[in-house]
Parts: C-alpha cells; sequence; structure tokens
C-alpha cells in the first residue's frame, strides 16, 4: 500500500471524535450483499468485521475478518475502509491466502426522508503489492430503500464492478432486490435475491437467493448471521456470522 493512502487512512481515523453516548443507533451495511442506504455520522465510526464460509460441490473457502471501517466526513458522506482478510481454500488439499487487496472509497446520500432513500456508493480496490499494481479494481452503485411500514422495507442496488481474472478484465452488473422485516426494537430479518452478470462471455453469471437474522445487543452493538443459496451450478453456497459495533 502506498504511503499517500496509509496517511489518508490515518488522518481520518484519527480525526475521529469517538464516544459511546451517541444517540444514534448503529445501522451496518452487513450481512446482506446489498449496501444499505444510511451514512455513518461525523465523529462516528463503525467497525463491522465477519466470517464466511462458502461451498460447492469440489472445494470449499472461509474467509475473514472480513473487516469494513466506517466513519462519516459530513452528514451525508462517509468514508469506506475494507479487507476481506485471510482465504483458507479446501479441496483435495489446504491453502492459506490473504486478500492483496484493499479497497477505499465512499458512499454518499443522495435523497433521504421518512419513505424512501437513494444513495451512491464508489470503491477503489488497491493492490498491496507493487508488483500487481495495474490489477485495481472499481466499484459504482446505487443504493436504495423504501419503507412500506413499520415492519417491512424493501431495498435494492444496481450496481457495477471491474476486476482483473488472471490477464482478463471482467466487467460485471449486479442487480439486487430485498425486503426486510422488523420484528422487535432488536430483531430483524431480511431476504434478497441478486444476479452477477459478466459481460464477457468466457465467465459465468451467478444467481443467489440469502437471507438472514440481526440482534441489536444495544444501540452500539450488532451481531447477525446469514445464509446463502447460489441458484445456478455456478453459483456457491455460503454461510456467515458477524458483528458490527460503533464507537
Amino acid at each position: 500500500m502506498n504511503k499517500s493512502l496509509i496517511s489518508g487512512i490515518l488522518f481520518c481515523l484519527c480525526s475521529l471524535q469517538l464516544s459511546a453516548d451517541g444517540t444514534d443507533t448503529i445501522v451496518p451495511d452487513r450481512p446482506g450483499f446489498s449496501t444499505g442506504t444510511y451514512t455513518v455520522q461525523p465523529g462516528r465510526l463503525n467497525v463491522e468485521v465477519g466470517y464466511d464460509y462458502t461451498y460447492n460441490n469440489t472445494t470449499n473457502t472461509q474467509t475473514m475478518p472480513l473487516a469494513v471501517l466506517r466513519t462519516g466526513i459530513s452528514e451525508d458522506l462517509e468514508f469506506d475502509f475494507m479487507w476481506d482478510g485471510i482465504y483458507i481454500e479446501k479441496s483435495s488439499s489446504s491453502e492459506i491466502q490473504y486478500s492483496k487487496i484493499v479497497t477505499v472509497g465512499g458512499k454518499y446520500r443522495l435523497i433521504e426522508n421518512d419513505t424512501y432513500n437513494i444513495s451512491l456508493m464508489g470503491l477503489i480496490g488497491v493492490p498491496t503489492d507493487t508488483s500487481n499494481s495495474k490489477n485495481m479494481e472499481y466499484f459504482a452503485g446505487l443504493l436504495w430503500d423504501y419503507a412500506y411500514s413499520d415492519f417491512l422495507s424493501f431495498f435494492g442496488t444496481l450496481q457495477s464492478t471491474s476486476y482483473k481474472d488472471n490477464n482478463l478484465r471482467v466487467y460485471d452488473i449486479e442487480l439486487a432486490i430485498g425486503s426486510s422485516f422488523v420484528h422487535t426494537d432488536k430483531l430483524s430479518t431480511f431476504l434478497e435475491i441478486y444476479t452477477i452478470q459478466p459481460q464477457q462471455e468466457q465467465i459465468e453469471k451467478e444467481d443467489f437467493m440469502d437471507g438472514g437474522v440481526m440482534y441489536l445487543i444495544s444501540k452500539n452493538i450488532q451481531i447477525d448471521m446469514n445464509i446463502g443459496l447460489g441458484l445456478n451450478s455456478h453459483s456457491d453456497n455460503y454461510i456467515g456470522a458477524g458483528v458490527a459495533i460503533q464507537f
């Protein structure tokens, strides 16, 4: 990672006035595929981590800590830092690798009201290995949600990603739609379907259905569990769990 990127991250984190006495309740982006429209408020920091177990007929992969740091820059803008962490892949043998990409970017809340919200998100994946400096990754997304009632909300995303697969530059169009259910002040669930559509013919599309449960331990701590099912032969199944803490 280059020094200017490290300096920018440290500046953003050190400029926080961290406090557990705020009145706002944590709203994490995990655990679903879609990213929420909510932006972290200035002076607050969300730390979101988790564990993911992905499997198919031949291999399984464990990923952790799936770290996401989010902090508010203004009322409508947040800064994001992400690192997937360690991959433990097992097929005929086991192999341990670590993610050589760190992702930085932000989310901007475009429209906010009591009924619906719309946000924009942009991210850049930066290789930590200077020999792979051309393997940049890019993400741009339109995020939305609609509150039908106090119990039921709908959400979704339309996004595009670009990354290197060996020597091939891949461009994806990704579409998701889902619903969330508020059962109590602390307990909520969600159900979602999404598709990943590569624009290159040699890369197969992937379709998924996922769902999960979130429990608010306190206004600053939420835990979650989720499960995803691949809907075609090229899509893996997965199960995961995590925690989000607001400072």
